[in-house]
């Protein structure tokens, strides 16, 4: 079943994004029916930063054929608030998801019991 909302998003992936103790990056990639191709951790940092590269994200993407893309990522702090970085590093991936042909559905931050989505901001 594709999934329809952040909140699905959530509950499925909280148990293995809100636990980390470090930083990590996570992109669903998915098909023109929103169904996952393949979910894969891109990065692993430290516990406040995790930096992440377009060839990182968009590669796999590429290679699998993806259409559409989540990306996740967990704050260890447990609050999920966006850093900067965090809305700039989404604005230049999706100029880059443009120019590729690959459409962001949603950028999820995990927190302790907790999220943020993108998309439900108005930000994507």
């Amino acid at each position: 079943q594709p999934f329809v909302s952040a909140e699905e998003i959530f509950a499925a992936y909280r148990a293995e994004l809100s636990t980390c103790e470090q930083e990590t990056f996570w992109v669903l990639l998915m098909n023109q029916r929103n169904r996952v191709l393949r979910t894969l951790q891109i990065a692993k940092g430290s516990i406040n930063r995790c930096p992440v590269t377009a060839q990182d994200v968009f590669g796999p993407a590429l290679r699998e054929k993806a259409v559409r893309m989540i990306l996740m990522h967990n704050h260890p702090s447990g609050d999920p608030t966006p850093s900067p970085e965090d809305r700039s590093l989404t604005r230049r991936f999706q100029h880059i998801a443009a120019l590729s042909g690959i459409e962001i559905l949603d950028h999820i931050v995990f927190g302790e019991g907790q999220f943020v989505s993108f998309a439900d901001k108005g930000w994507i």
